[in-house]
């Protein structure tokens, strides 16, 4: 959960997809998948030449899977 807030902190601060990402990876950690969606989905968006964003893709569809699943 710590680690939540330190993440949550640079992301105010610095406005850069790689924290949205890191954000959003954390997120998946702690089962907050709506947040790691967002996240994820906004880093693709950014960067969407970068090399991680095919398992990204993987991991925001997952995440999508998740959220249905919990919806239910």
């Amino acid at each position: 959960a710590m680690a939540m807030v330190v993440v949550d902190r640079l992301v105010d601060l610095f406005d850069s997809p790689d924290h949205y990402r890191d954000r959003g990876l954390l997120a998946i950690a702690l089962g907050s998948y709506e947040s790691a969606a967002s996240d994820i989905a906004r880093y693709i968006a950014a960067r969407p030449d970068a090399r991680d964003v095919p398992t990204l893709e993987v991991a925001l569809e997952q995440v999508k899977g998740q959220i249905g699943t919990n919806l239910q």
